[in-house]
């Protein structure tokens, strides 16, 4: 019950960032990342460093893949080796090229929530952690 409450609020939070940019919830690759958070706190993808890290790398890459033209898919799995790379492993991150060449406009309006939700995912996957194992979250 706790989890599906963290879920519902780090969801509400992620759509009130999107809203105030003018975006769908859709638009935002944060509920897979939230979802990790919630239902496996402990691993590596849920780690402060993985998702902020993870979602940062894919941002840029896809910034500089989509001023380029490369393709989404290419581009994902650059992000995926870049992330292993950073050791910042965060696999929901690697669905932001898709987003941004299904909708060209999104990539100008993506940071804001993208960087509120990292930061609302990576406090849930903190407090779920600290929560079921009375420890602190490794934050390197």
């Amino acid at each position: 019950l706790l989890k599906a409450g963290a879920f519902a609020a780090g969801i509400a939070a992620v759509d009130r960032f999107a809203q105030s940019v003018s975006l769908s919830l859709l638009s935002v690759p944060l509920v897979t990342s939230i979802a990790v958070a919630c239902t496996m706190p402990q691993s590596d993808a849920a780690r402060p460093r993985s998702i902020i890290g993870g979602h940062g790398i894919s941002f840029c890459l896809t910034l500089i893949a989509h001023s380029t033209a490369v393709p989404p898919v290419v581009t994902a799995a650059i992000i995926l080796v870049a992330m292993q790379i950073a050791s910042t492993p965060h696999p929901p991150a690697a669905l932001t090229p898709f987003l941004v060449a299904a909708h060209a406009d999104l990539a100008s309006r993506l940071a804001l929530p993208l960087a509120a939700g990292c930061l609302v995912a990576a406090g849930i996957a903190f407090a779920l952690r600290r929560i079921e194992n009375h420890e602190r979250f490794p934050v390197g």
